[in-house]
C-alpha cells in the first residue's frame, strides 16, 4: 500500500537522526498497514497549500491522509531575511518572530502587512472555502482520511482535534496550555514528534489503524488515560544531536 500524508506540523516528519521519527504516528501507521509512505506535510502550512499538493499527487497513492489545519491560515510561504521561506500561521506566530528573530526593515514591513491580512480575514469565508476543498478531496478520492488539526477545521464536531489532544498533553506535563507558541518552538525531537510524545503518537496511530483497517469509529475513551513521563524537563529543548539525559 502506498500512503500519502498532507497537512501541517501535526503530521510533518521529523528530520532523520532524531528518535521521534521512529514513533511519529504517520510512520507507525504505515508500518501497521505494511505500506510505504510519502509525507508532504509542512509546518505552518495552509489548507490551500496542502490541497494543491494533493491535487498534483493523489492519483499515485492507494490511501491519502489529510491532516486538516486551521482554515484561517495565510495561503503561502513568505520569505524573511532570517532563514528560508516559511509559513506563518497566526498573529501569535508573528509576535513570536518579532520577539525572537533579528528582523530588518523589510521583514518588519512584511510582518505588519501579514498581520493586517489576518485582522481583515473573514473566518466564515475561510471556513466555507475550506469545506469546499475538503469535499472536493473526497469526491476525487473517497477513501481519503480527513482528520482535523483544530476544532474549527473539523467536518465532524464529535472528533477531538490534534490541537485539543495537544492541550491535554500539555496539561499532563504541567505546562501552560495557553503558551503553546513558546512550547512548540522548544521541542526535543528525540522525545516529541508531530508535537506529541511517543505514547500520544501510539494512541493516534492505533486509532487511525482501527478506522482504516476495520472501519471502527474513532475511539477517544482512553485519551485521558494516556501516560507520559512525568519528568517534563525531558521534553524541553536540549542539544538535539545528543540523547536525552537518563
Amino acid at each position: 500500500m502506498k500512503i500519502a500524508i498532507y497537512g501541517d506540523s501535526f503530521a510533518q516528519p521529523v528530520e532523520f537522526g532524531y528518535k521521534g521519527n521512529d514513533f511519529l504516528w504517520c510512520n507507525s501507521l504505515a508500518n501497521k498497514l505494511n505500506g510505504s509512505i510519502n509525507n508532504f506535510a509542512t509546518t505552518g502550512s495552509s489548507i490551500f497549500y496542502s490541497y494543491q499538493k494533493f491535487l498534483r499527487t493523489y492519483n499515485e497513492y492507494d490511501l491519502c491522509i489529510f491532516a486538516v489545519t486551521s482554515p484561517n491560515r495565510y495561503i503561502k510561504p513568505l520569505k524573511i531575511s532570517y532563514g528560508p521561506s516559511r509559513h506563518i500561521a497566526s498573529i501569535d506566530q508573528i509576535n513570536f518572530y518579532r520577539k525572537k528573530l533579528k528582523l530588518n526593515a523589510e521583514d518588519i514591513q512584511l510582518l505588519n502587512w501579514l498581520e493586517g491580512w489576518f485582522l481583515s480575514s473573514d473566518g466564515n469565508y475561510n471556513k466555507c472555502v475550506s469545506d469546499l476543498m475538503m469535499n472536493d478531496i473526497l469526491n476525487k478520492k473517497s477513501n481519503t482520511i480527513l482528520y482535523p488539526c483544530f476544532k474549527e477545521s473539523s467536518l465532524d464536531e464529535n472528533i477531538i482535534s490534534f490541537n485539543q489532544m495537544h492541550k491535554i498533553q500539555l496539561a499532563k506535563m504541567g505546562k501552560d496550555v495557553n503558551d503553546e507558541q513558546n512550547f512548540l518552538h522548544n521541542e526535543n525531537y528525540h522525545k516529541i514528534a508531530g508535537h506529541f510524545t511517543e505514547s500520544f503518537n501510539n494512541f493516534i496511530s492505533e486509532m487511525m489503524y482501527n478506522k482504516i483497517k476495520h472501519g471502527i469509529d474513532y475511539d477517544f475513551s482512553k485519551l485521558q488515560e494516556i501516560e507520559i513521563d512525568p519528568t517534563i524537563d525531558y521534553y524541553d529543548f536540549i542539544d538535539k544531536r545528543k540523547d536525552c539525559p537518563k
